[in-house]
């Protein structure tokens, strides 16, 4: 049985990988400031990732053969341009040089869009030109390559997923999907943009579906997590409406786009086509599913956890 260490998994994605690497017979080791197990199935230590020695103490305990790094700083309208970018940068590539001093086999590590250069095209992993449009996108890309040489230095095995868009339980209730959800279950108005912009959106478990095949892979290098399909905005908030049967207070341009907002970012998926990975949900049934948790979750006067 392999061990993997999950960081950031109590978190929007991590926790909804879990099951998929139980099920793919992993030990499973969690880890987060958190004395709270994330799921009574897998061994938890309690530590602060941007604590070096905390760190060493971790991986001298755990000695995981592989490594899904998820924990980072992503709290809506503050991460993009955050010093505490830096400070992840740091803790990850200190993570990353334990893990391979310590025996460690293979690691997936989370990227992001917007490490490209956004266009007017579809993002290729392995071709599009990567910009670093936000100190978010500058701080991962430049995690990417100290992890492609740490991974040399101590050959380990490393995939870089790039994730785009996503929604699902547990998001930042201030995020696009989960305030509307919000607003309309609340018969609130939803004031929107025109929502001509076309994004990358898939339900979060499959994103966390899609990691765990990555890591049970051989693939290394960028890996974009993506079906390739594109969605407006506006699309995505009608079906929110529809299905929610409160269009009406949907408000459609009541306010403008980002000064800088692209028109078009979605994913070519290319490596991950190599994997069995195929989305369990398309928009309506991802969306349908997402509504009756937000359901669920108000009735019972739950908190969700957020990332």
């Amino acid at each position: 049985m392999k061990t993997v260490l999950v960081t950031g998994a109590a978190g929007f994605i991590g926790r909804h990988t879990l099951t998929p690497l139980l099920d793919f017979g992993y030990k499973v080791i969690t880890t987060g400031r958190s004395t709270l197990p994330v799921d009574s199935r897998v061994e938890h230590h309690c530590a602060d990732l941007l604590d070096k020695n905390q760190i060493a103490t971790l991986i001298e305990r755990t000695r995981p053969e592989e490594l899904l790094h998820l924990a980072w700083y992503l709290e809506p309208g503050k991460y993009l341009h955050s010093f505490l970018n830096d400070a992840w940068l740091a803790a990850s590539r200190e993570l990353l040089k334990q893990f391979g001093l310590h025996g460690g086999k293979r690691a997936v590590l989370a990227g992001t869009c917007f490490e490209y250069q956004f266009q007017d095209s579809l993002l290729d992993e392995l071709e599009s030109p990567l910009d670093g449009n936000s100190h978010y996108g500058e701080c991962k890309n430049a995690l990417r390559i100290e992890a492609e040489k740490l991974s040399n230095d101590f050959q380990f095995s490393l995939a870089w997923a790039r994730i785009f868009y996503l929604y699902g339980p547990h998001e930042y209730e201030n995020r696009l999907v989960a305030s509307v959800i919000n607003s309309l279950i609340k018969s609130k108005e939803a004031p929107c943009s025109e929502g001509t912009q076309i994004r990358d959106y898939l339900h979060v478990q499959d994103v966390a579906d899609g990691l765990s095949h990555i890591l049970q892979s051989n693939i290394t290098g960028p890996v974009n997590v993506t079906d390739g399909v594109g969605h407006t905005i506006r699309q995505i908030v009608e079906t929110i409406a529809d299905l929610t049967g409160r269009p009406e207070l949907v408000k459609f341009g009541a306010f403008q786009p980002r000064p800088g907002d692209p028109d078009l970012v979605v994913g070519a998926p290319g490596k991950i086509l190599t994997t069995p990975w195929k989305p369990s949900f398309d928009l309506t049934s991802g969306l349908r599913a997402t509504i009756e948790w937000w359901k669920q979750a108000h009735q019972g006067n739950s908190v969700p956890i957020k990332n």
